[in-house]
């Protein structure tokens, strides 16, 4: 059980970063929350810590599935028949297949897919689920299930994100500067941008306990700089 569970797990993992790749939502920036819509939830909900820190989250939540759930989103399906790869198995019939699945004339069941009275085989046909809120990222998972990523942001989650963009950037000189894990350092983060300035020092407190910065200032200039200093 716990293996399947993780195997879940992993899944729905891979199935976030997938969508926040699509968006272009890198990983550092954090996002409200991941909505995870299944059969099978019991089990998930005892790593919903570990989906959110993966998925750098702030909320995981967990519905269990049912026929209603798509409808209750806003989310619709959307079925794109292959005809390069369903040609050649039924030939001119493909053609009538394409117009039955464009008239709405088709159903799944869990992992087929038919078109009239037609069972499509994998590769024959992609599968997408639509919805109404463009700030929804959604996925299927396997079996049943899908998920949804939320994509809205706001100028907390943007400033967090900018926060440690900023951490990995320090991390990345102490390394290229050969400082120990320990030593600490004297900080001085330099920036063009007024509201971004005023944004990062407002995590002040985070980016001096993550780089060890034993003193830190934050200021506006017309040329930004990053710079860090063996105390």
């Amino acid at each position: 059980d716990l293996v399947t569970t993780m195997d879940r797990v992993r899944e729905i993992a891979s199935s976030g970063l997938a969508l926040r790749k699509a968006r272009s939502l890198r990983v550092r920036l954090p996002l409200a929350r991941l909505t995870v819509v299944s059969s099978a939830t019991t089990g998930l909900v005892d790593f919903a810590d570990i989906l959110s820190e993966e998925l750098n989250v702030k909320a995981v939540e967990f519905e269990a599935l049912d026929p209603g759930s798509l409808e209750q989103h806003g989310i619709t399906k959307k079925l794109t028949v292959n005809a390069r790869a369903l040609g050649p198995r039924l030939g001119k019939q493909v053609q009538q297949v394409i117009q039955t699945a464009k008239a709405g004339d088709w159903a799944v069941a869990g992992d087929t897919v038919t078109v009239g009275d037609v069972a499509l085989l994998a590769g024959e046909f992609e599968l997408e689920l639509e919805a109404a809120d463009a700030a929804s990222a959604i996925a299927f998972l396997s079996g049943d299930g899908f998920v949804i990523l939320d994509t809205a942001t706001n100028p907390e989650l943007e400033a967090e994100g900018l926060a440690r963009d900023i951490i990995r950037a320090i991390q990345d000189t102490r390394k290229a500067a050969g400082l120990e894990v320990s030593d600490r350092i004297d900080l001085t983060i330099v920036g063009s941008d007024a509201a971004d300035m005023a944004a990062l020092s407002s995590f002040a407190d985070t980016i001096g306990a993550e780089t060890l910065a034993v003193t830190s200032s934050y200021a506006t200039a017309e040329h930004p700089a990053v710079t860090a200093a063996l105390s």
